[in-house]
């Protein structure tokens, strides 16, 4: 497989084509015969490293980026964020979404906010999780309260589960989805 005649961007959709398909090793063999990497390049790899399970791989990737003299953007974070998320690994976590702004300088935003809530809120610690929602500096969207009420069914934590149904009716009353998730931890609890 030699792709020397291909540009970047189609180089890229490979890389994203290839992870987000479970070929992650080809997504990689496109990556490491790239001429010239872009951000785009880096991000979409950590990040097929990170949904696939990988997030060690993702972490060294990080790394390697860094080595190679390229600043991480926000997108970077989410994909990190996210590897951290699938993986358990809340400290960690926790430590890229703090160098986010005393490192690079970059502000979290709502999606960020989102991978720590489930991350923290998948291995149970929902009070944490909670809080954290509390402490945001800006207004909790659907996907942070949507992450919240799943890790509450996982958990069956009825009283957090209330609370993040309620904003998600209010923010999106036309959803249905969180009406059947909340129903359903109604009846894993037997009400």
């Amino acid at each position: 497989m030699d792709y020397p005649n291909l540009t970047l961007v189609v180089q890229n959709a490979l890389v994203d084509v290839y992870g987000k398909s479970g070929s992650i090793q080809d997504a990689r063999k496109v990556f490491d015969k790239m001429v010239s990497c872009d951000i785009i390049s880096w991000n979409t790899n950590i990040s097929c490293y990170g949904f696939s399970g990988c997030p060690q791989e993702a972490i060294l990737l990080f790394e390697e980026m860094k080595l190679e003299g390229l600043k991480p953007d926000r997108v970077t974070f989410i994909a990190l964020l996210s590897a951290c998320s699938h993986a358990g690994m809340v400290d960690q976590g926790l430590d890229y979404f703090k160098s986010m702004s005393t490192q690079y300088g970059i502000i979290p935003d709502v999606v960020h906010y989102a991978c720590i809530v489930d991350n923290v809120g998948r291995l149970g610690e929902l009070d944490r999780a909670y809080q954290f929602i509390k402490d945001m500096p800006m207004e909790p969207d659907d996907c942070i309260w949507s992450a919240l009420l799943s890790s509450c069914r996982i958990h069956g934590n009825l009283k957090l589960a209330e609370a993040a149904a309620k904003n998600l009716v209010k923010l999106k009353p036309q959803h249905s989805g969180y009406w059947v998730l909340l129903s359903n931890i109604y009846s894993a609890a037997s009400r």
